[in-house]
């Protein structure tokens, strides 16, 4: 799973959901208690993701957060490690929404949203085509996306079976999108 879809040969795709993003604080912070404007979300100290990928860098929240020019206090590379910062400093991170309320309850985040309209974030499974019909394969695939379709009560017609007009893709030597 990942917030980038895979472009290479022999290569499926599913589009699980495009999620929201939102700003993650921890309770009690002492200056964040609640939606913060452009100017005291700027003035915060940020935990930010490093990206794992090129494509993953020319993302278009990603490049609208970079563009604001964040007083960066900490790369991390990974959601969860994002997540348990944000819980135990003063540091505010950012988070698709369906994760930042997973982890609320049990890190004590509160969640708020961002302070300027950012695009959301896709959520993509992925596998190579030789996994296509293996029965184990198959079985986990359709457990993660019925996972999402449960947290997602609306994506549940078509986050196992794949959306109308086809949510997975193959990707071929050749593919202009390869």
């Amino acid at each position: 799973m990942d917030v980038v879809a895979p472009r290479s040969n022999g290569f499926v795709t599913q589009h699980l959901l495009d999620a929201d993003v939102v700003v993650v604080a921890r309770r009690g912070h002492p200056r964040v208690r609640d939606r913060p404007t452009l100017e005291r979300y700027l003035a915060e100290r940020h935990v930010v993701l490093r990206p794992k990928s090129e494509a993953e860098a020319r993302l278009e929240v990603r490049r609208k957060l970079v563009e604001l020019n964040r007083n960066v206090g900490l790369e991390v590379s990974n959601t969860l490690a994002l997540a348990v910062v944000v819980s135990e400093c003063g540091l505010l991170g950012v988070l698709g929404r369906p994760l930042a309320e997973r982890f609320a309850e049990k890190l004590r985040l509160k969640i708020f949203p961002p302070p300027l309209p950012l695009p959301t974030v896709g959520v993509y499974l992925a596998w190579h085509r030789s996994r296509m019909n293996d029965p184990g394969h198959r079985w986990l695939r359709e457990g993660i996306a019925g996972l999402f379709a449960r947290a997602r009560p609306g994506l549940a017609a078509w986050a196992v079976h794949g959306a109308p007009g086809g949510a997975t893709r193959e990707f071929r030597a050749g593919d202009p999108d390869a």
